[in-house]
């Protein structure tokens, strides 16, 4: 029998503080919980149909109110060797009903779904697996967790304070950054900027709920004069949608697959009127809906535009009530958010066919820095209504900031946990009512089609990795002691230089606390003080806090919980010109803590004179060493990706200008055999290129046998009859076709898929999809082999996952590129030996 439970109460709860949901009791545990999203959209507007928004001038009854919410939780039982490990769902912690953090052994309980559940110590590595919770059957998860550094404990937004505005120092320059827009699964931020790279879209990603974004990139296909703005993507992540702000365009950018790039751009809905404008749109996460605002001769009103299938066209138009006007939807289009610099409200409908009810307040949120600008969608509320994204002053220049609502998310089941005493476990380790999800601690046989993964760095990058990770938690006692290990392990004698670079920058981490503190006796009451993007009057400090004066009350901010942004602007601040020890410190901290833009890491070391830019070249050589160390043991492909990062993070050293020659001539230091009689053209970067003319028994043999690889490489198809592809497992000696495994490479842009097609396992295993790219263009191409499973990537979607097993094909062997049919050209050929990561 299934029982229900209403979360009316805790629906509202949400007090002026933002404080979560935590005084919820454990009863809820395996029942069908009331909690809601409404009911299901329409598939699109029919003859038959009933209208789904009205016109906002259309005579409605009044409404009734809406139902609490409801949707169904399931439970897991987690057990972990040794125990008391945090529990994380989704990458997010999981508490118990006094809000305090959940250790194994506990029972969890979450909305009834797929979820992937993470186990997490201060010494011990992170530990996830996908589960499903379901509504019936408890799951029980165990796992034995390997010695080691967390990272998910780590995470910079962990411990934001809610109320508190955080600046999104990797994302803000010194031009425009406006209109964000957060994807459902909070992994990626989108928006609009206009800064050196030039005006359109935005995107930057970071690996869960809680860290901080990486580097944003440009959209190519949405840059241009005009001003691109109010970006928003489906919730498959296939289609963005923006607007042009000074005309009535709305275009739209679709790709197949989530990792590639977008590559088709189309008008989806336009007005040719001069006198209209749409500053700001939003696309529902199904692709049916695109709501927007526009503004004529001072009158501003809301829009959607509609569409039944998510390829079809946009047509239909009704003007909408829209609560706020500017679209700040759910991905769902059945909430609403609000915002007017004081107070945060959301507005709800069952449906998306009915009008939204009355706006209700969330929670009281002054934010000091908060400019309200019409014309922009300047904040967005997450999904799970836990951060609210926004900018302080988009006309006047316009940074963007993130903001804590609640400790856990404000929408949906919270995430519940409770201990359960060690005897209460089950004794097998196992899930009685689903065997077949357990996870045994150990496997029982090592099958040759799941090869098992070893560490397989080098000795110097598994210290590195994590010395970074002692330093960035401030456990110096912990880093000096693998230091000492470091220097005496005969392992490392080739990067004793190194180590001692190490030590040096420890020693000026261990002195930056000092810093901290000097730049705070050092502040005189009255004196402006900035942490990160925010201006404060100081007024008076302990050594533990600081009480500063914003634009209307007095704060006290903790000095442990500034941010290093904070702190680094609070300590550049106080260095007079006759500290250059103390610049050198700030540089090295900044230079090791996360969150800071390249560029900001490189003005720091500027500031610190010629220490500072030796540290840079000492943290670029550190890289280089370690590509060398790689290319010395044929691992190439990771010692590109070395190079490549060199160029990234420090593009301004010495060695980065020899990292790029090495690069560049890293393709043509690959030698292959020539077989045939073909006379292969050669060109740039290692390029290869077979004449459009047969040439039986023509390949480009590598120089070893392989029994476990990954091959990247470019390939471009020339004529309308080109074809070749990637022979592996071949012995060195008779038809590849008859003893060998391949790979197909032709000119079928477009042919349904099959065993003989683009990505096919030739005349075994037709690809999920024919992703060839048109004729003349060049194509990315990877491929794994660990022992007989195989993994094909073409312009990055895996297309291939499968087996490759004949008693008559050798288990090791040579790579060999097709050319006998011709008509095609391969380069930037990388071929990296994976022997010593399997056993």
């Amino acid at each position: 029998m299934r029982s229900t439970f209403c979360l009316s109460t805790l629906y509202s709860s949400r007090d002026s503080a933002g404080t979560s949901f935590r005084s919820f009791l454990w009863c809820i545990a395996g029942l069908t919980l009331l909690w809601g999203c409404g009911g299901k959209t329409d598939s699109g507007p029919t003859a038959s149909d009933k209208p789904d928004e009205q016109n906002a001038s259309d005579i409605r009854p009044e409404l009734p109110p809406l139902p609490p919410p409801q949707f169904t939780s399931g439970t897991c039982l987690v057990n972990s060797q040794p125990h008391g490990l945090r529990v994380f769902v989704d990458g997010r912690p999981v508490y118990d009903g006094e809000g305090r953090p959940v250790v194994t052994p506990c029972r969890i309980t979450a909305e009834a779904g797929p979820h992937t559940v993470t186990l997490a110590g201060e010494n011990h590595l992170d530990f996830s697996r996908d589960v499903r919770f379901d509504s019936s059957d408890e799951f029980f998860l165990t796992a034995t967790v390997e010695a080691g550094v967390s990272q998910i404990l780590f995470q910079p937004l962990l411990g934001v304070p809610v109320g508190q505005p955080l600046p999104l120092a990797t994302l803000n320059t010194t031009g425009r950054e406006f209109d964000p827009f957060v994807a459902p699964d909070g992994r990626s931020i989108w928006f609009a900027g206009d800064r050196t790279e030039g005006k359109g879209i935005y995107v930057a990603t970071r690996s869960g709920p809680y860290a901080m974004f990486g580097e944003p990139q440009l959209i190519r296909l949405t840059r241009g004069s005009d001003q691109a703005a109010s970006p928003s993507v489906t919730t498959d992540a296939l289609a963005i949608v923006y607007t042009l702000r000074d005309k009535a365009r709305i275009w739209g950018l679709t790709r197949q697959n989530p990792l590639q790039a977008f590559s088709e751009r189309e008008p989806l809905h336009f007005d040719s009127k001069t006198d209209i404008a749409w500053p700001t749109c939003q696309i529902t996460g199904d692709g049916l809906r695109i709501y927007y605002q526009q503004t004529q001769n001072d009158e501003t009103e809301t829009r959607v535009v509609r569409r039944k299938e998510p390829t079809g066209a946009f047509s239909n138009v009704l003007i909408v009530d829209m609560p706020g006007g500017v679209p700040c939807l759910s991905s769902d289009g059945l909430r609403q958010f609000v915002y007017d610099g004081k107070q945060l409200q959301r507005a709800r409908r069952a449906t998306v066919r009915e009008p939204f009810r009355q706006p209700e307040p969330l929670m009281d949120l002054e934010l000091p820095n908060f400019v309200t600008t019409p014309g922009y969608r300047q904040y967005f509320v997450t999904d799970d209504e836990q951060w609210m994204f926004y900018v302080d002053d988009p006309a006047a220049g316009g940074d963007l900031y993130v903001v804590r609502l609640s400790d856990q998310p404000g929408w949906g089941l919270p995430l519940l946990g409770e201990a359960v005493p060690p005897g209460e476990l089950p004794s097998n380790g196992e899930s009685s009512d689903s065997p077949q999800m357990a996870m045994p601690e150990k496997p029982a046989t090592e099958s040759p089609d799941e090869p098992v993964e070893v560490d397989n760095r080098l000795p110097y990058t598994r210290f590195r990795d994590e010395f970074v990770s002692l330093v960035r938690q401030q456990q110096y006692i912990e880093a000096e002691a693998l230091l000492d290990r470091a220097s005496e392990d005969s392992a490392m004698t080739d990067a004793r230089e190194l180590v001692q670079w190490d030590r040096s920058d420890l020693t000026a981490l261990k002195m930056f606390p000092e810093d901290v503190k000097r730049a705070v006796a050092a502040l005189e009451p009255g004196e402006e003080v900035r942490l990160g993007r925010y201006r404060f009057e100081f007024v008076s400090a302990s050594p533990e806090t600081l009480t500063l004066k914003g634009r209307t009350k007095e704060i006290i901010r903790p000095v442990a919980e500034l941010n290093p942004d904070e702190l680094a602007g609070l300590v550049a601040s106080t260095i007079g010109g006759d500290d250059p020890d103390a610049r050198y410190r700030l540089a090295v901290y900044v230079t090791y803590m996360e969150g800071f833009a390249q560029g900001t890491r490189q003005r720091y070391s500027e500031q610190a004179g010629d220490d500072g830019l030796a540290l840079r070249e000492q943290h670029a050589q550190r890289l280089f060493s370690q590509a060398e160390w790689e290319m010395d043991r044929q691992r190439t492909a990771t010692a590109f990706g070395l190079l490549d990062q060199i160029g990234r993070e420090f593009p301004d050293t010495d060695v980065a200008r020899s990292a790029g020659e090495l690069r560049d001539s890293l393709y043509t230091r690959i030698k292959w055999t020539r077989r045939g009689r073909r006379e292969w053209q050669i060109g740039p970067f290692g390029e290869y290129t077979a004449t459009d003319d047969r040439a039986d028994g023509a390949l480009l043999l590598s120089a070893q046998p392989y029994d476990a690889f990954e091959l990247t490489m470019e390939y471009r198809t020339n004529s309308a009859t080109g074809q070749g592809g990637v022979f592996f497992r071949y012995p060195g000696r008779g038809r590849p076709y008859d003893n060998a495994f391949k790979v197909q490479l032709s000119n079928d842009r477009g042919v349904a898929a099959d065993a003989y097609c683009t990505g096919a396992l030739f005349s075994y295993e037709a690809p999920s999809r024919n992703a060839a790219g048109p004729q003349g263009d060049w194509n990315q191409f990877r491929m794994v082999v660990k022992g007989n499973r195989v993994t094909v990537e073409i312009n990055g979607e895996t297309v291939l996952n499968t087996t490759a097993s004949d008693p008559e094909i050798p288990t090791s062997g040579y790579v060999a590129l097709d050319g006998i049919a011709g008509g095609i050209s391969y380069r930037k050929i990388l071929v990296t030996d994976l022997s010593a990561d399997v056993r």
